[in-house]
């Protein structure tokens, strides 16, 4: 099937009523849900999010990372889509599963392992329709011992496609608020961090990019 024919998988998560539904769940559901365990909760760098899309790269260590970027987003989050794996959660055996994760968070599939074009391509269509991404370029939340630093090709991939800014984000606190493998929130306090945007030069190899972007998410 030749690429342009190929449908934009959950194109749904963007219609307005969707989103309107959504920044109900991130305005009142989802705050009740993590301020009841959050000793404190701080945004830091908003302003250096430019305007119009952008591609949100950002440090991945806990199940309650993308419902803290989506109300650190305030307003901005209503036009946003979250990255999901394809093989996790829209996997055929758990049907249920996709469309859950779709309306309650915006997300869309994206192909951890094989071939990238398809992504990438997918990737590209939400952000010329006016859509911010987030990413986790880790690709996973790593475990205790695997490097937390090393990131996957296709962000740079896509930064170098797409030329949009890419905004690092730095999530402290979250991996002990829901560490991962645990179901049941702990007390802590959580610090969300934009960083100034940086763009793929013109004729920079995406591994360079990739590079640029880790040195400043694990900077200390």
């Amino acid at each position: 099937m030749p690429e342009r024919a190929r449908p934009l998988p959950y194109c749904w998560v963007g219609w307005w009523p969707v989103r309107l539904m959504r920044r109900a769940l991130v305005a009142h559901g989802y705050r009740l849900l993590l301020c009841f365990w959050m000793r404190g909760f701080t945004v830091e760098g908003r302003e250096h999010i430019p305007p119009g899309p952008v591609i949100f790269a950002a440090t991945h260590t806990s199940m309650t990372d993308t419902p803290l970027i989506l109300r650190a987003l305030g307003a901005r989050g209503d036009r946003v889509v979250v990255t999901a794996a394809r093989d996790y959660f829209f996997r055929p055996s758990r049907r249920w599963l996709g469309p859950l994760v779709a309306l309650g968070f915006g997300a869309v599939p994206i192909d951890r392992i094989g071939p990238a074009r398809q992504s990438i391509h997918d990737a590209r269509t939400w952000l010329r329709r006016g859509f911010s991404l987030v990413i986790y370029p880790q690709g996973t939340i790593p475990g205790p011992a695997e490097d937390e630093t090393a990131l996957r090709r296709g962000v740079g991939m896509l930064a170098k496609a797409s030329r949009c800014p890419v905004v690092p984000v730095r999530i402290t606190g979250a991996a002990t608020l829901l560490p991962a493998g645990v179901h049941w929130p702990r007390p802590a306090y959580v610090c969300v961090t934009f960083l100034t945007p940086i763009l793929c030069a013109e004729g920079e190899p995406s591994q360079r990019f990739t590079d640029r972007l880790r040195a400043l998410l694990f900077s200390t």
